[in-house]
């Protein structure tokens, strides 16, 4: 796994039990639905971006997915090795 999602997702956690109320990433953890409308909202733009086929555009936009993405993991409890060891069960199937 890439280190900078293992330092993303410690941050993410970090942010959690700071609980800051001010800090964007505790907003999205606690606030409801708000993380998965976002996912909701840049899932929409990413497939905006690659319709347009516009590069620069579809890695901005996959950029945020991803973020918000793993503070969605985070808010359920579930970590990126736990995702890894889903894709390699079902590797080959």
């Amino acid at each position: 796994m890439s280190q900078i999602f293992k330092e993303l997702e410690q941050l993410i956690a970090q942010k959690q039990k700071q609980n800051e109320s001010c800090s964007y990433t505790c907003r999205l953890l606690t606030e409801g639905m708000l993380v998965e409308r976002k996912i909701n909202e840049e899932a929409y733009e990413l497939i905006e971006a690659a319709f347009q086929g516009e590069r620069d555009k579809i890695l901005y936009e996959a950029t945020d997915l991803l973020f918000h993405f793993l503070v969605l993991l985070r808010k359920y409890d579930i970590g990126l090795e736990e995702i890894e060891r889903e894709l390699i069960r079902r590797r080959g199937k």
